[in-house]
């Protein structure tokens, strides 16, 4: 997808409904001003390769209409500016570690439902 890829001025990326499945490349493109990632409608099952992502102004992460289970990864990411996260319409189990996520930064905007 974007492997060793430098972007260095990329503010968007929007990668929505291109039938994406795994994200293992993504992590190792250079983007580092980006502000706004959108994987929305996509067959996209687990987003532990985001936690390498070096996006330090990611303000807007679109994972919605995907097939999502699980949530450690997000709380992992590296991402202190993230201000909206949208999971709607996916797969997901205990969404405890969300809230929780949430209560502890109260300008971030998280969308669940499905």
């Amino acid at each position: 997808m974007l492997k060793g890829r430098s972007f260095l001025q990329l503010k968007v990326l929007n990668l929505g409904s291109n039938n994406i499945i795994s994200l293992e490349s993504l992590p190792h493109a250079n983007i580092p001003q980006l502000e706004a990632l959108f994987l929305w409608n996509n067959k996209i099952i687990s987003i532990a390769p985001l936690r390498k992502l070096k996006a330090y102004n990611l303000a807007v992460l679109d994972l919605s209409s995907n097939e999502i289970t699980q949530v450690e990864s997000i709380i992992a990411l590296n991402c202190k500016k993230l201000e909206l996260l949208n999971l709607e319409n996916n797969l997901l189990g205990d969404i405890n570690p969300l809230i929780r996520m949430h209560s502890d930064r109260k300008n971030l905007k998280i969308s669940i439902g499905n």
